[in-house]
């Protein structure tokens, strides 16, 4: 694996580290995208799968990831630490439960105090007839709920397996149903590795509603593309040029759309407004201006924390638009997606700030 690929993956992983919700997007041949996801130098010890020819049937993916996270053959062990975990309640093992009856089994994780779908759970292994499948079944298919009550107090703390989605000829409508499903996945569990190779970046398949940023914040070219090249990865920096519509990213361009859909901050912003020098403040563009009310909304990619002097050119920035009377509002590009609500709930305060104070007219 190439060593661009190599840090665009590590670098995806320090921000799930850090609680940011990264989907990651690898294009490129089919050999080359599987062996940069299995590659042992950003996994970190952390079990990497990838499904062949998955479908888009979020039910069917709930399940290959619930079951990736707690495979049956891992059931005994998992469960026997569990309960050496905490000996200080009714003492247990793998073992004592199985040598239990039904009844019996019942009755000691009762005492235990346990969870009541955990102990299900429990149950239904030592005695044999359980499986992931069952339990989810048990929690309504509520996947979340069935990680949260059972898969995560048996896994403890070990790391969460990285599990990526695969098709030789995605089609736009199965990479709408796969991003809709793995966000939602992110929004509960920002650090759960989830990634989704692609043979190649066709325009059709960039352009899905709503979800466009969250795909192509998480893109790295694997090897050299086949097909639409103007179309990058994050590999490296993200490109400058401006499309038809203004803007000069996903993020800037989903963002906008969301504040056209909206009767409050329609008309409001314009993309990538240049603002010329004046005696007090230097040239310079802002990614999303209100100019009536002196807002500016700013949308930092990775790149923009690289290097030093990318800090201090966005702090300069900072300080010429404030010269202009100008609030900055700075969001992260991969926030666009993962926390829309609370990106939309701070511009519509700080524009009802501005319109109740009354904006500089400068």
């Amino acid at each position: 694996m190439g060593g661009e690929v190599h840090d665009a993956l590590a670098r995806q992983e320090r921000s799930r580290l850090g609680g940011h919700a990264v989907l990651t997007v690898l294009v490129g041949r089919s050999a080359a995208t599987r062996a940069a996801w299995r590659d042992p130098r950003w996994t970190a010890g952390r079990r990497s799968l990838v499904v062949e020819n998955a479908g888009a049937d979020p039910h069917e993916l709930d399940l290959l990831l619930c079951e990736a996270m707690l495979p049956a053959s891992e059931w005994p062990r998992r469960v026997d630490g569990y309960l050496r975990r905490d000996p200080g309640r009714t003492p247990g093992s793998w073992a004592h439960l199985r040598a239990l009856g039904h009844d019996e089994l019942a009755l000691a994780l009762a005492q235990r105090g346990e969870d009541e779908l955990l102990a299900a759970g429990l149950q239904a292994v030592a005695t044999g007839e359980g499986s992931v499948a069952r339990l989810l079944r048990r929690c309504g298919d509520d996947a979340p709920r069935l990680w949260e009550r059972v898969l995560s107090p048996l896994r403890g703390g070990d790391p969460l397996p990285a599990l990526a989605l695969a098709t030789a000829r995605p089609e736009p409508q199965w990479l709408t149903a796969v991003a809709r499903w793995a966000s939602s996945w992110l929004q509960r569990l920002p650090g759960l590795p989830l990634g989704i190779l692609l043979p190649s970046w066709d325009r059709e398949l960039a352009h899905v509603p709503h979800l466009e940023a969250l795909l192509r914040e998480g893109a790295i070219q694997v090897d050299e593309p086949t097909r639409d090249s103007s179309s990058g990865g994050a590999a490296s920096a993200p490109s400058d040029a401006v499309t038809p519509d203004g803007a000069r990213s996903a993020a800037e361009r989903f963002l906008h759309g969301c504040l056209e859909a909206r009767a409050s901050t329609r008309g409001r912003f314009v993309l990538n407004q240049r603002l010329p020098a004046t005696a007090a403040a230097p040239a310079c563009e802002i990614d999303l201006a209100a100019s009536d009310l002196r807002l500016a909304i700013e949308l930092d990619g990775y790149h923009h924390f690289r290097e030093p002097e990318d800090y201090r050119r966005d702090r300069r920035k900072d300080l010429a638009l404030q010269r202009r009377g100008y609030w900055v509002l700075r969001f992260l590009s991969d926030d666009v997606v993962t926390h829309l609500e609370f990106i939309l709930e701070t511009i519509d305060a700080a524009m009802a700030a501005r319109l109740t104070e009354g904006a500089p007219d400068r």
